[in-house]
């Protein structure tokens, strides 16, 4: 029973507050005052402008780095004198890197040891190969499950497993 009155009380009051916030908000639009009303004394009257002067400062280049305290060395501009170059023209022919016939079959991943062991088969040959082993010039950098990373003097190449 006195929680009825209470939430009627209550009701009541939230009620009033926003009564009273609508009406503060409403009611300037409907109140007219004969303080609002301009002549046309006020409009001829000269409108002081403020305006704030900007503040302006000569920035100095700083002569040493902030983070290290070393000096800056500008680099100075020597006059260009014109020298006529021989140009040359050597041609370089790339030097094709041959591969041997390479065939990835997979690897083999003991219990004991969580190095992987390739199985790679090299010009018809088959070897068991470890990372960085060398096989007839072709070097393994590395064996994944599903490709091996091979180079061949300066050439990386992937072999997929079949």
């Amino acid at each position: 029973m006195e929680r009825k009155k209470i939430n009627k009380v209550l009701i009541v009051v939230v009620i009033l507050i926003w009564g009273i916030v609508l009406y503060k908000f409403v009611s300037p639009y409907f109140k007219q005052t004969a303080n609002n009303v301009l002549t046309a004394e006020l409009l001829t009257k000269e409108l002081k402008v403020i305006a704030k002067k900007k503040d302006t400062v000569a920035l100095n280049l700083i002569d040493r780095d902030p983070f290290l305290g070393k000096p800056f060395y500008k680099k100075k501009r020597v006059g260009r004198e014109k020298i006529a170059k021989k140009t040359s023209v050597i041609k370089v022919t790339p030097k094709i890197i041959e591969w041997p016939k390479i065939t990835y079959l997979g690897f083999v991943k003991s219990k004991k040891n969580a190095r992987r062991l390739g199985l790679v088969r090299v010009d018809g040959k088959l070897y068991r190969v470890n990372k960085k082993e060398v096989i007839q010039g072709v070097m393994v950098l590395d064996i994944y499950n599903e490709y091996i990373l091979l180079v061949n003097g300066k050439e990386k190449k992937k072999f997929k497993r079949k």
